[in-house]
């Protein structure tokens, strides 16, 4: 059949590093149970013993030292790709809005429309400009949107973006 579950070579991994199901399991924050049956299906995808059962600690098969560096390359390449498509990713994890009520009623549903794409959840608060801005001050927004600009925040981007 072949490999089809990562999480299944993070256990063998794991495994081979602790010599343990417990502590292999700990280290992956799951249960002791979840951690044999991952690595048994994956000894049954692939149709080899990975370890020797019947010693303490755990030992690895030869077939489970041939498997060890291969499945330590591909979690880390595995990584290293998550990272590099969620750096270069402009979504957003959370982006949370303020919008001057003023704002809010003329273009607030064109400002939305355009960030909604941005981010996997938007938060959307509308109050007066100056409320607003007391509440960006304390860190309650990423982004204030508003018809006025406010001198006294040090270290704050202002931009006009309508004009």
């Amino acid at each position: 059949m072949g490999i089809r579950n990562l999480g299944s070579l993070e256990v063998f991994v794991a495994l081979a590093d602790t010599q343990s199901f417990t502590e292999a399991a700990k280290r992956l924050g799951m249960t002791t149970s979840a951690a044999s049956q991952a690595l048994k299906a994956l000894e049954e995808e692939l149709a080899v013993a990975l370890i020797s059962r019947k010693s303490r600690p755990v030992m690895l098969t030869g077939a489970g030292r041939n498997l060890l560096d291969g499945a330590r390359a591909l979690l880390r390449d595995a990584r290293e790709l998550e990272t590099a498509v969620t750096v270069s990713s402009p979504i957003l994890p959370l982006l949370r809005l303020g919008l001057a009520e003023s704002v809010s009623c003329t273009v607030g549903a064109d400002i939305v429309g355009a960030l909604f794409p941005c981010t996997k959840q938007l938060s959307v608060r509308t109050a007066m400009a100056l409320q607003l801005s007391e509440q960006f001050k304390n860190g309650d927004f990423d982004l204030l949107i508003s018809p006025v600009s406010f001198p006294d925040m040090d270290g704050v981007m202002q931009e006009a973006v309508v004009a």
